[in-house]
């Protein structure tokens, strides 16, 4: 039995030696990943504008989002926005005032965003080794993320305004033209005739 076991350790060495590194790899990679720690710091951002009470709704005193759409399709909107490639281009410039080596694409590995279900709010998310690093960088991503929809919404309401101008325009032009067609029919005298 020893000469068996010994014939087979110098006949298959080659296989206990890729066993061996198996095994250590294995080892090794799960105390890389038990040992390595990261933070992930959030912020919660809503979208709410402060309402007002009516007759139709006198217990709700907050309007939820900005715009008249579905909250699903509001979700979607806001999650693309929030990880658009012009938005992280911004917030690179800022981070890496800090944080030097980060680039795009670590950042965006870096960002997670999750809807919270029937509110107008989102969750942004940023994992990171350093917990302050990975506040300072959700807190930024939140600033410029909120100044980038305002810009977008203060764009909007002012192509809105333009729009509803150029409508109206003419329709007081028409409005002044029949104000002074009915100044000219008041003006003429009404003959009465005899019964």
């Amino acid at each position: 039995m020893r000469d068996s076991i010994h014939l087979c350790f110098v006949r298959q060495w080659k296989w206990f030696v890729v066993l061996l590194i198996l095994i250590s790899s294995v080892v090794i990679w799960q105390w890389y990943t038990n040992s390595r720690v990261t933070y992930v710091s959030e912020v919660i951002v809503e979208f709410r504008s402060q309402g007002t009470k009516t007759k139709l709704n006198p217990g709700l005193s907050l309007k939820e989002g900005f715009f008249n759409q579905d909250v699903r399709s509001s979700a979607i909107w806001y999650s693309t926005l929030s990880r658009s490639p012009e938005l992280i281009n911004e917030l690179v410039l800022i981070v890496q005032k800090k944080l030097p080596t980060l680039n795009h694409s670590k950042l965006r590995s870096m960002m997670q965003v999750e809807w919270v279900r029937r509110t107008a709010g989102m969750i942004l998310r940023i994992e990171h080794k350093d917990l302050a690093n990975s506040t300072y960088i959700v807190n930024e991503w939140a600033r410029v993320f909120v100044s980038h929809i305002a810009k977008q919404r203060k764009l909007e309401v002012t192509q809105a305004i333009k729009k509803i101008k150029k409508i109206l325009k003419p329709a007081a032009e028409k409005l002044r033209n029949l104000e002074d067609q009915k100044l000219v029919i008041e003006k003429k005298t009404i003959i009465s005739l005899p019964n």
